[in-house]
């Protein structure tokens, strides 16, 4: 778990994300609002996190 403050981790975010359900990734890319979480699946963890290595599999904000 990552906890911090825009604008890195939205950059971070979106920069992870090569992959996962398109809407989902659109919503990210657009913007990430105040107070959202999101959730990235890594194969093989940390060790091997790079650009593009990330699926999204979730993101909600108080909105949802």
């Amino acid at each position: 778990m990552l906890v911090g403050h825009n604008p890195g981790l939205h950059e971070l975010a979106a920069g992870l994300c090569a992959s996962g359900p398109p809407e989902l990734l659109e919503r990210l890319r657009t913007k990430l609002p105040t107070s959202a979480l999101v959730v990235i699946d890594v194969p093989g963890g940390c060790r091997s996190l790079s650009s593009g290595s990330g699926t999204l599999a979730a993101l909600w904000s108080p909105a949802d």
